[in-house]
């Protein structure tokens, strides 16, 4: 982090492209281009690629609206086609390889040091993180089989999932909320409505197009499976589901 202060160098330094480097090697690309935002690197990538006006784009129905816009604090677009990734470095940086002279229509999208010194730190702890959400949604599919009324994710074979949320399908998903925040427990709902639904997009007309999209925005639930979880935590939040469903 003092690195980055010291070298007066705060957006689109030599610490971006530190990680820019790292994470192609990480993906298996030749390619990694920083913004700094999901729905900035979704952005980039469409305009990149030329995608726009009269181009079609399909996305999944059940997701965060991100699918149709996407977000988060600093984004990563990964490719293996130069032109692509040479194009999203002029988008991202107002049209501009020397400053003040300006190529084409940009934006100022550039990723700050200061959150690519904190995501070369993190990328080296993504392996464990992931290893550890992977085994406390095992043990939480292995607690909860066979169980009446809730319905576990399941994985593909050949397939590996990072579980950034462990999401099972209840019924009586509110109940079950009520249920476990007497524990203590706490739950999240994702996503509680399709992204057709949404009043942004309803005028698209796509609603009530989705049946099994808008099913799972009814029962989905998410339980906590986050790597800090202890055993103890663990047991506890798999111990209060089995008693929900016993209990009702």
């Amino acid at each position: 982090m003092s690195e980055v202060l010291y070298s007066g160098m705060l957006a689109q330094g030599l610490k971006v492209e530190e990680f820019e480097e790292a994470f192609a090697a990480y993906i298996g690309c030749e390619h990694a281009v920083a913004v700094n935002s999901g729905t900035d690197a979704l952005h980039c990538a469409l305009l990149a690629h030329g995608i726009g006006q009269g181009d079609e784009v399909i996305t999944a129905p059940f997701s965060f609206v991100a699918s149709g816009m996407t977000t988060g604090e600093e984004g990563m677009l990964t490719t293996s086609d130069r032109e692509v990734a040479e194009k999203a470095r002029l988008i991202r940086a107002c049209g501009s390889k020397v400053r003040y002279l300006h190529e084409m229509l940009g934006y100022n999208l550039r990723m700050t040091g200061i959150a690519a010194a904190i995501g070369l730190v993190q990328l080296g702890k993504l392996e464990n993180f992931n290893s550890r959400r992977r085994k406390n949604a095992e043990f939480l599919s292995g607690e909860l089989a066979g169980l009446a009324g809730v319905r576990t994710p399941s994985v593909k074979k050949g397939c590996t999932h990072v579980f950034h949320q462990y999401t099972v399908t209840v019924k009586e998903r509110d109940l079950l909320a009520d249920f476990l925040g007497k524990e203590r427990i706490g739950t999240g709902i994702h996503y509680p409505m399709t992204i057709p639904d949404q009043p942004l997009y309803e005028n698209l007309g796509y609603g009530n197009m989705m049946p099994e999209a808008e099913k799972a925005a009814k029962e989905v639930r998410s339980l906590p499976v986050h790597p800090g979880l202890s055993g103890k935590d663990l047991k506890q939040i798999s111990e209060a589901v089995k008693n929900f469903f016993n209990e009702n």
